[in-house]
């Protein structure tokens, strides 16, 4: 059922007499006084049906200044919608159409209860339903009894932006998904019990799951590129090397530290050696052999970034000593002996070059003799050789001075699960930051969208699933976006409207209405007047006012919709530079016979950076008139040899 119209008594902060047009579909017309209640329908003669795609049932912007209410009002409408946090006592009435019918609810007569609503209408049936409000069962929520929840109707909303307000929810409210950045940083850290350190790290890793199940879909199965945005088809793993201070090794238990050492220097010699090959690959232009070697010199950044991991996260849980490791002085010598192959006394320069099998094997001793490892029933050594199989069969790798592995989205999720069974041997948050995952070749502007797809798609997919009864799916979602285009290049906002209905249009069996808060004239540009509610703020109350010009946003110039939708009455261009107008005005006031030439040089120098071409000559011709005679005819002078020189080049 589209949502129509919105009225309000007092509602949230700052919202009196409330009244809202959220579809042009219809016009209406409500008053209220207490004493009686008239509301007349018509239809509107201009309405366009299917103006946004046959999926959309209608799309309404929302736009004003800074503090204009715009997100209090989308918060208003979910309380109504969803009953999340549902105002009690609260006269409102809220109006729907199902195709044939106007259904109006409304809560008048909890409180007026011989108030009646006069309706006018021509050619539309409509269909009045009081609301009865109870206090729900669960402390602290509140849910209307009947009228309010329009049949078969979801929730998602959307919002980029960490605002960390009204977190985490009390309870999770009945037909409505939050896909906000701020709600999902909460609910990621709970859906895994982390503590609070670990929120940001987990956030970025379910914000790649939800975009790899997105993409894995089957509704997006076949769709190579939504427009521009051409969906991801590798994933970039990295192995993050762990900083293990100079503190940490002075901690290091003398066989331990020993050890350290050891690995860390045969470490840079095995390099070398990869190094070497690479070099020498490239010299003979051999392909195959320089893709081995890089895979080969990735897995060695990989184990010692493992190995560094392991020291550092070990020194965060237990005393370094060398009896915490299980290591003595004979393990040392057995370990330089026939796993290096070293005497005990050694120089770093003097250390043979170890081949990169001799290194891992090197690795594996070390890792083997690890009760903590063993007493957690993780196989180190048996995961890393899983690893390092799935480098050799499936990774691409083009980077030299890191363990960075290019995979298809399976296999890299399969990686990382490897990765992550070794760190959960550390119960600290240092644990989580052994790997970390992205998308290859996306562009900022991309990864937003990407992203903004996923989570919608997260959000549906919450509301429907496997276990979901066919008579149950919704067959109208309510898709409340507020800011979406935040942080994004002008360029894709230009693109936003045309991509994010394209990309509604997969979801089948499923409209959408979409309620849209912004602050993008370009955006504007492509919704008609008629599908935007106008915000401003007067005397601390926010109200809804009506388009004061006959301006029509649609496909209409950006300077002219910075001016008249967002109301800058102060002009379009920056404070910093109306400031440095204002002083070179007060200067061109105060030239005079006796301003010097070097001081009007100076002063049409800046008057020079101004890009508005009326307004800078304006200024320098006010320049001239006013300065000496000498100095004006001079300026002129200059002024013609210029524009010879110009034609003389266009010649």
């Amino acid at each position: 059922m589209e949502l129509l119209y919105y009225w309000s008594e007092e509602d949230y902060p700052n919202f009196k007499n409330l009244k809202v047009h959220l579809s042009n579909r219809f016009l209406f017309d409500f008053s209220f006084d207490r004493q009686k209640a008239e509301l007349k329908i018509n239809k509107n003669p201009k309405f366009t049906p299917n103006f946004f795609g046959k999926h959309i049932t209608n799309l309404t912007a929302i736009v004003g200044k800074n503090g204009a209410g715009k997100t209090n009002l989308l918060y208003s409408l979910i309380s109504k919608l969803t009953g999340y946090d549902y105002p009690i006592g609260i006269n409102y009435l809220i109006a729907f159409w199902d195709g044939s019918i106007i259904s109006i609810s409304h809560t008048l007569n909890n409180r007026y209860k011989d108030l009646s609503i006069n309706v006018s209408t021509k050619d539309v049936q409509v269909q009045i339903t009081p609301i009865v409000e109870e206090v729900g069962d669960i402390i602290g929520t509140q849910f209307p009894v009947n009228g309010i929840r329009a049949a078969k109707t979801e929730v998602i909303y959307f919002n980029p932006i960490y605002d960390f307000r009204d977190y985490p929810y009390r309870i999770e409210p009945r037909n409505f998904t939050d896909v906000s950045s701020t709600y999902l940083l909460w609910k990621d850290k709970e859906i895994v019990n982390a503590e609070e350190d670990d929120m940001a790290a987990i956030h970025r890793y379910k914000e790649i799951e939800r975009q790899f199940q997105m993409t894995q879909s089957q509704f997006l199965k076949n769709v190579v590129e939504i427009d521009d945005i051409s969906l991801p088809d590798k994933i970039l793993v990295k192995i993050l090397p762990t900083n293990v201070t100079p503190s940490i090794v002075r901690n290091l238990g003398f066989e331990l530290g020993d050890i350290y050492k050891l690995i860390s220097d045969y470490g840079s010699k095995t390099l070398q050696v990869c190094n070497d090959l690479i070099r020498k690959n490239r010299a003979e232009k051999n392909k195959k052999g320089l893709e081995k070697t890089l895979k080969e010199k990735a897995k060695i950044w990989l184990l010692i970034n493992f190995f560094n991991h392991f020291i550092y996260c070990f020194s965060r849980e237990y005393d370094l000593h060398d009896n915490s490791l299980k290591i003595s002085k004979k393990d040392i010598e057995f370990f330089k002996k026939n796993t290096l192959n070293i005497s005990t006394d050694h120089k770093k320069e003097d250390l043979p070059r170890m081949e990169i099998n001799e290194f891992h094997k090197a690795i594996s001793q070390f890792f083997k003799k690890q009760a903590h490892i063993r007493t957690s029933n993780l196989d180190i050594n048996a995961n890393i050789s899983q690893l390092f199989q799935l480098i050799d069969e499936y990774a691409f790798v083009d980077e030299e001075n890191s363990a960075e592995f290019n995979f298809d989205f399976n296999v890299g999720f399969k990686f990382l699960g490897i990765c992550d069974r070794y760190a959960k041997v550390f119960n600290i948050k240092d644990a989580s930051s052994i790997s970390r995952i992205t998308w290859r070749n996306l562009s900022s502007g991309e990864m937003g969208f990407l992203n903004l797809f996923a989570r919608i798609f997260h959000g549906y997919k919450q509301l429907v699933n496997e276990d979901t009864e066919a008579d149950k799916y919704p067959n109208l979602i309510y898709l409340i976006i507020d800011e979406g285009e935040h942080s994004f290049h002008p360029r894709w906002q230009k693109s936003f409207i045309k991509i994010i209905t394209k990309y509604l249009s997969y979801f089948k069996g499923v409209q959408f209405q979409i309620f849209l808060a912004s602050h993008s004239p370009i955006i504007l540009s492509d919704i008609p007047s008629s599908n935007v509610v106008y915000l401003q703020k007067s005397n601390g109350q926010s109200s809804v006012v009506d388009n004061t010009t006959e301006q029509e946003s649609f496909a209409s110039n950006i300077h002219v919709l910075f001016k008249n939708t967002f109301f800058m009455d102060e002009g379009v261009i920056g404070d910093f530079a109306q400031k440095k107008i204002d002083e070179i005005y007060e200067k061109v006031d105060l030239v005079n016979s006796n301003t010097s030439y070097e001081d009007v040089q100076l002063l049409l120098n800046e008057i020079d950076i101004i890009g508005e071409p009326i307004l800078k000559n304006t200024f320098k011709e006010k320049v001239i008139s006013n300065a000496d005679n000498a100095i004006s005819i001079a300026l002129l002078e200059q002024e013609l040899e210029r524009l010879k020189k110009k034609r003389g080049d266009n010649e």
